[in-house]
């Protein structure tokens, strides 16, 4: 009866604690499970670019580079974008048509108002002093200007002619990167027309022709435009307003028939009279002056004003891709190392700015189809978009910089912690800005004259709620269809996490870039799966062997029990079974009463319970291996001469009484005999 409990007890506390590492095992696995559903989807499913725009390092190691789009000269026409959004089951196909760099004008604090008399000169100074994180570096440039009392046959930007009151500003010529979306596949995609704070939001219609004559062309286009309400660029303005001398000599008369750059090289190396103003602003104030019209509508009641707003120009610059170079990596862990190849060191930034730094971008100028301007209906805040969580966060270049860390410096020295970097409004540098500007795709390729002006298209498949083999199943039938039907270059971007790549960057250092690399949460679940199938193998083959060694061993004890039945005659198939019998009847108490401890367990730690049929498999597959080793133990010891099982019995115990010190010596006879009849020993030691 003893040993039949302790077989009890043994399966119990068995299957008890294997249904209780299940539970643990399956609540593991959901808490993992649920983090990477919640990471599994990012802001959009599917990225389309141009055919043959991957680059090598891309292709090679399963990356997407950070911010791509707004460096690729378009290579998807409006046919394609609509092809894509024919497509069954497409919810959104978001467009990105970058424009390029259009130099806008800025103003600072400096305003100087005076009235003309007489021809007067002046020079206004501009300092520019830019951070990019790790250090600071100034850009320079000095206007001269000529104000006439009289009108002159003079066309010059910097002679000013018949105003009796003039003023003058620290205009500071800002690069601004102009991008064309769709606005409804937008708003649908990022929510963008909640983000609007001033003016209005885009229209399909975002330009028109407008009746305005600029170097002889007659209709220009108007380009209706979002601004971003922050400027990203850290700098300080300092400006200095400089009267100058005119020779004593001097007469218009003598310049009415001189070149431009005549009356350049004039108005630049007249002498500093006087200073008569100065003014600081920093890059916030400066460029919150180019939607100042939004904000203070009042100050710009002459509809002509809106045209110094926008580049009436001819060409945009488009920034070329970095040019990176893979090199083998230093450490342990087989990192993706890469370097930047530099374009040139120093020369003109833009608009007249020289700087000595490196230039790390090559420029593509763009033609336009005719002169056109910008105006700005809107002003949109990103703090209002929905935020993206570091763990999935894919490209999004409309809205925010590249995340960029420097972890040593220019001599390879760490930097600890890690510093990070800052864009510049230096077109050609490192680091760049997002669009400051936003437009539509239509405007974009009506100003380029071209229909492939779009770079990338953002996709969101319709119909997806969770992670599950089916919704990937159902993202990757979408890829293949748009790159059957487009020919596109298509990128699976559910799954996908940034990774860190480091960038040896001359006269920078080496920094961290994000690039983003796919199917990540499909090779996590891919090896949570592994794991968790590996454990229940361990599992079952350690319990299982555990119970059939258990049954062994006490089957083996009744060796005297059982050869004593068959000594009184019974049959040897009667003995196994009866005495097998009892102790898998034994075991399956113990199993269910385990199995229940079990679920009550679970229950009360507040774990999911498991499924029915786990809490059948483990009871029964514990029953069934105690029975594979009681039953071969017992055909065993049946099988020998219970005269020899008897006999072996006998001289065991025998044995175990001498260990223990008994009858096995003369000391251990006296001392069984006093043990056994304590008074009679007592009475003779009295005697004596």
């Amino acid at each position: 009866m003893r040993r039949l409990s302790t077989a009890f007890l043994v399966v119990a506390a068995l299957v008890a604690l294997s249904l209780l590492a299940l539970s643990a095992a399956q609540q593991t696995d959901a808490l993992a499970q649920g983090d990477l559903s919640r990471y599994w989807r990012p802001a959009y499913d599917i990225l389309v670019r141009p055919a043959g725009s991957r680059r090598s390092i891309e292709v090679r190691h399963g990356l997407v580079a950070p911010n791509f789009a707004l460096n690729q000269a378009g290579g998807i026409s409006p046919a394609q974008l609509a092809a894509i959004r024919r497509v069954p089951e497409v919810e959104v196909a978001a467009p990105i048509a970058p424009l390029g760099y259009v130099p806008l004008l800025a103003t600072g604090n400096l305003f100087y108002r005076f009235k003309v008399t007489q021809p007067q000169a002046y020079r206004v100074r501009v300092h520019l002093l830019l951070d990019d994180g790790i250090r600071q570096y100034t850009l320079e440039r000095s206007i001269p200007y000529l104000f006439l009392p009289n009108p002159a046959p003079v066309r010059l930007m910097m002679v000013v002619a018949g105003d009796p009151e003039s003023v003058f500003s620290d205009y500071v010529e800002v690069p601004i990167f102009v991008a064309g979306i769709d606005p409804q596949a937008e708003a649908q995609l990022v929510g963008l027309k909640q983000a609007i704070v001033l003016g209005d939001y885009l229209s399909r219609e975002a330009v028109h022709p407008v009746p305005f004559e600029w170097a002889g062309r007659q209709g220009c286009l108007a380009a209706n435009v979002l601004f971003h309400r922050q400027g990203f660029a850290r700098l300080q303005e300092s400006a200095v307003a400089e009267k100058l001398r005119l020779p004593p000599d001097f007469r218009l008369e003598d310049w009415r028939n001189a070149s431009d750059s005549a009356w350049i090289s004039f108005l630049t190396e007249l002498p500093a009279e006087k200073v008569v103003a100065r003014a600081q602003a920093d890059g916030e104030t400066l460029y919150r002056g180019l939607f100042a019209p939004l904000e203070r509508p009042e100050l710009f009641t002459n509809p002509n004003f809106q045209f110094l707003l926008g580049q009436i120009g001819h060409a945009v610059d488009l920034p070329a891709p970095l040019d990176y170079e893979e090199v083998a990596s230093s450490g342990q862990d087989n990192s993706i190392r890469l370097r930047l190849r530099p374009v040139r060191k120093g020369g003109v930034v833009w608009g007249g700015y020289e700087s000595e730094v490196l230039q790390y971008r090559s420029m593509m100028e763009r033609r336009v189809s005719g002169c056109f301007y910008l105006k700005p209906v809107g002003v949109y805040d990103i703090s209002r978009l929905p935020q993206q969580d570091q763990a999935n966060k894919v490209p999004m270049e409309l809205y925010s910089p590249p995340d960029v860390l420097l972890v040593a410096d220019a001599q390879g020295r760490p930097v600890n912690p890690p510093k990070p970097l800052y864009p510049t409004l230096n077109p050609a540098g490192y680091l760049q800005p997002p669009p400051l500007a936003l437009t539509t795709v239509d405007a974009v390729c009506t100003v380029l004259g071209r229909e492939d002006c779009i770079s990338a298209v953002r996709v969101r498949v319709a119909g997806i709620e969770s992670m599950s083999p089916a919704a990937q199943a159902k993202i990757e039938a979408v890829a293949g269809e748009i790159h059957r039907r487009t020919g596109l270059e298509v990128d699976i971007m559910v799954g996908s996490s940034p990774t860190p790549v480091l960038v040896d960057v001359p006269d920078v250092g080496t920094v961290q870039e994000f690039w983003i690399r796919k199917g990540v949460t499909t090779a996590y679940q891919e090896r949570i799966n592994l794991g968790q199938w590996l454990f229940l193998a361990l599992l079952a083959v350690v319990a299982g062997l555990y119970t059939v060694h258990q049954g062994w061993l006490m089957l083996a004890r009744e060796q005297q029990a059982l050869a004593l039945r068959k000594a009184l005659g019974w049959r040897t198939g009667w003995v196994v079974r009866q005495t097998v019998g009892s102790y898998l009847l034994a075991v399956a108490a113990g199993a269910a009463v385990g199995a229940l401890t079990a679920w009550g367990a679970a229950l009360a730690a507040g774990h999911a319970p498991l499924p029915w049929w786990a809490y059948a498999v483990v009871p029964v597959g514990m029953l069934a291996a105690f029975g594979l080793g009681a039953t071969p133990a017992a055909l065993s010891v049946v099988r020998m001469a219970p005269v020899a099982v008897l006999r072996m019995g006998g001289l065991r115990g025998e044995r175990e009484q001498k260990g223990r010190g008994g009858v096995g010596s003369l000391w251990g006879y006296t001392l069984t005999g006093w043990r056994r009849r304590p008074r009679r020993a007592l009475a003779v030691l009295l005697a004596n």
